[in-house]
């Protein structure tokens, strides 16, 4: 049975923007915008989720 490696990939879509911008926008400071992604065999399988 061949070996595959599996990755997570974890992103902040703001760039941090979401930090400094949110306390002006929301009321309330979040620390981003995540986005999650797991690759296994060569492909990214992914589910966006925003709190």
């Amino acid at each position: 049975m061949a070996k595959f490696p599996v990755k997570l990939y974890v992103y902040d879509l703001s760039r941090g923007m979401e930090r400094q911008l949110s306390p002006f926008i929301l009321g309330k400071q979040i620390h981003g915008i995540w986005h999650t992604g797991l690759v296994c065999y060569g492909k990214e399988f992914f589910m966006a989720v925003m709190e």
